[in-house]
């Protein structure tokens, strides 16, 4: 697993801090996993993201 902080900068190196932003408000997520999620959502594959989250 990466780090928080390289997941951090990679969300706001392409402006993802948004979707963070609404996980944490709009679901009550703790900041670090919605980090994880988002990142997660945009570097695994649909197969390995699904079996993860949903599995």
């Amino acid at each position: 697993m990466e780090s928080l902080e390289m997941m951090k900068n990679y969300i706001r190196e392409r402006g993802l801090t948004g979707q963070v932003r609404e996980l944490v408000s709009g679901l009550g997520l703790t900041s670090a996993d919605a980090i994880e999620y988002v990142y997660d959502a945009h570097n695994l594959s649909k197969a390995a993201f699904a079996a993860k989250y949903f599995g």
